[in-house]
């Protein structure tokens, strides 16, 4: 596997890392037990970076992992805008994977530099866990190409998660070639570069090798996490990242040819409330003639929506 330093954090990164999401709750809901195999793989084939946030539900997937290997890297996030709902985070992180730090620690889905001044309180709170070494490194995960630029202005964050993928799908104020300018700029600035949806939420599985190419070509990125839900999808992507895809048993690659494409369905006790539609990262949900409507073509299938709905009418499949 291929090590690189976080930025400036003094963080080594795999340079392909687990994603938890997709075993969380608001997707597959794996159990303990069920990770744990996807987990061992990981570790075996060298990957120490582990991402994930509150709203995932899947502290225990990190913890699987912790168990294995105890200086594995792990990352969590939050939407947390107050001191109290900060230390919520961050102590049912701490209680969640059972250990007393976390590697990184993210304020979930900025905007703009007005979504991080909003959130500063909470911010604070993160820089005195790092004092304290309580946490190792404060940033930001975001959709957007203006809050990457917008890092410059806040020295004290010192790791970005961005959308990166060769269609530019996620990313809701710019295209492709502007994220690549704004990753750059960072990344110089000496900020710790780890991005997301490489598969733009599962819609570009059907080009694996034109994703990951691009991923692991971008300038400027340590690492990128990719959500992987069996042993079959950790060998094929980690092939490609070491340059070794022609090594790839064929049934790996069935394995990977038969895994179902994501969808997200409106369930039929939707009653079009709206509650969803301000937590989607992408701007993807809006309300047609009493019904709700996704659009398909911005949507990356991340289930956010779902956990924000009490009745369960979203669901990812």
């Amino acid at each position: 596997m291929i090590y690189n330093e976080l930025g400036k954090t003094g963080i080594r990164v795999s340079s392909l890392g687990l994603g938890t999401l997709t075993m969380g709750t608001l997707q597959k809901g794996f159990s303990a037990q069920q990770a744990k195999p996807v987990v061992k793989k990981c570790l075996d084939v060298g990957i120490n970076f582990f991402d994930s946030a509150q709203i995932y539900g899947s502290y225990h997937v990190c913890r699987e992992a912790i168990k294995m290997k105890k200086d594995v890297i792990v990352a969590s996030k939050s939407f947390a805008e107050t001191k109290a709902e900060a230390k919520r985070a961050v102590e049912e992180c701490l209680s969640g994977i059972g250990r007393d730090y976390v590697d990184i620690w993210l304020l979930h889905g900025t905007d703009n530099q007005h979504t991080i001044r909003g959130h500063w309180e909470a911010i604070e709170y993160y820089l005195e866990c790092k004092k304290k070494g309580i946490i190792r490194s404060v940033g930001f995960s975001s959709h957007t190409l203006q809050s990457v630029k917008d890092s410059l202005l806040f020295p004290d964050l010192d790791v970005i998660h961005p959308v990166v993928n060769y269609k530019g799908l996620g990313i809701t104020d710019g295209t492709k070639e502007e994220m690549e300018e704004a990753v750059a700029l960072a990344s110089n600035a000496g900020k710790g570069i780890y991005a997301m949806k490489v598969f733009g939420g599962g819609r570009l599985v059907a080009e694996p090798k034109k994703a990951l190419d691009y991923s692991i070509n971008f300038k400027g990125v340590h690492s990128t996490v990719i959500g992987m839900q069996s042993v079959a999808e950790v060998e094929f992507n980690v092939a490609f990242f070491l340059g070794r895809e022609s090594e790839l048993s064929e049934e790996t690659k069935r394995a990977i040819r038969n895994t179902n494409e994501k969808t997200l369905k409106v369930r039929t006790n939707c009653i079009a409330c709206g509650k969803c539609m301000p937590i989607c990262p992408t701007k993807a949900l809006s309300l047609k003639n009493g019904r709700l409507e996704i659009n398909k073509e911005t949507c990356v299938l991340c289930g956010y929506c779902g956990n924000s709905c009490d009745i369960n009418a979203l669901l990812i499949q």
